[in-house]
């Protein structure tokens, strides 16, 4: 998760963060986009990942929070409070 994590602005609109649970840094994650009907991409199926969050909402969220803390967190940090958003308040 944390190498996809750090590409966050380059995916695109219609694409989603797909992670296997359960999440930390270290987690398998794809980048697909969801398909037109119901359910998960088939993709996501068969790696057995779930749906984590949309890229622009991560990438807002980060960026937002990295201007509050005093230092500049490390990447890993930064990985880790986006899975502790994505599990409690997204």
């Amino acid at each position: 998760m944390l190498d996809c994590i750090l590409r966050l602005g380059f995916y695109g609109d219609e694409e989603d963060i797909f992670a296997r649970e359960p999440w930390t840094p270290d987690s398998p994650t794809i980048v697909l986009t969801m398909p037109e009907s119901p359910g998960l991409p088939e993709d996501a199926t068969k790696l057995e990942v779930s749906y984590f969050i949309e890229p622009f909402i991560a990438q807002e969220f980060l960026e937002g929070w990295v201007k509050t803390q005093d230092n500049t967190p490390t990447s890993r940090e930064q990985c880790e409070r986006l899975i502790q958003y994505a599990i409690h308040d997204a």
